[in-house]
């Protein structure tokens, strides 16, 4: 396990993810909003994504350039440390590296006992993980899910948070697209979006993370090497993916639980 950064005694919110470029695209927003909320914001990478296929113009070790590309990222987003757990990026389902080395898919047990060690040092007030599906089914998405609830359990951290895709409002989203005539609906098949993270459930939350989009924004083109600006990800269209990033959504790991303390930040219910 390797890590940058300091520790601090204000509220800690530790954000996990499988790989560089994941906090960016699919927690940036809400990094930002805690961060500027006066939380301490801890990024912890399972991986460092050697498996992205990376352009020609990268002339250095895919994980050393997408570590540095992750350094960048994590200043726009106003990250106060940056760790990475150490294990090998499992590739995408159906690889051979599902299995190489120490692929993090196949060792979610010490991944979990490494983080739990570090949820405990950093004194986490609130952990941020995967939805059980891994929001579009990556292996290494998949592991973080049963890694972080792990590690949460062990430690005992108080509000645990799944990074989602709400399908129900991508849905509607691409429905609404075709019907102005502005997407075709060979452009974005429907059968894809079944793939993307869950049904909207009452414990989802829903952030609007307009206010935070220059950062965001900003932490996905530090991250050059992945996040081009015409990317087809996920299924969705280039034209289109730009308002998928204006939102985020997670869900609460236990659905009847009340909003913890974290979430009343995101969402500007905490009294002050």
């Amino acid at each position: 396990m390797s890590s940058t950064g300091s520790s601090s005694s204000e509220r800690t919110a530790v954000f996990v993810h499988p790989h560089p470029d994941d906090e960016a695209i699919f927690s940036g927003g809400a990094m930002r909003r805690a961060a500027n909320a006066g939380w301490r914001v801890v990024l912890v990478l399972a991986t460092s994504g050697e498996e992205g296929e990376m352009p020609d113009w990268v002339m250095v070790d895919a994980a050393d350039h997408r570590r540095m590309e992750t350094a960048e990222a994590a200043d726009h987003l106003g990250v106060s440390e940056l760790h990475y757990l150490g294990y090998r990026d499992s590739g995408m389902a159906g690889s051979a590296t599902n299995s190489a080395g120490r692929a993090l898919a196949t060792s979610v047990a010490d991944a979990a006992s490494d983080l739990a060690e570090l949820l405990d040092r950093v004194r986490a007030d609130a952990v941020i993980g995967q939805d059980p599906n891994g929001t579009y089914g990556h292996p290494d998405h998949v592991a973080v899910h049963q890694v972080v609830r792990s590690a949460a359990h062990e430690v005992g951290v108080g509000e645990l948070l799944e990074v989602t895709l709400d399908r129900s409002w991508l849905r509607n989203l691409r429905h609404d697209r075709i019907e102005r005539g502005w997407l075709s609906p060979d452009a974005w098949a429907l059968a894809s979006i079944e793939q993307l993270g869950t049904e909207l459930f009452e414990s989802m939350v829903h952030l609007d993370v307009t206010p935070e989009l220059a950062f965001k924004q900003a932490a996905m083109a530090a991250h050059a090497s992945q996040v081009p600006d015409a990317q087809d990800f996920m299924g969705i269209p280039p034209g289109t993916f730009h308002l998928v990033v204006r939102n985020e959504w997670y869900l609460r790991s236990q659905p009847s639980q009340d909003p913890g303390l974290l979430e009343q930040t995101l969402l500007g219910t905490n009294p002050r």
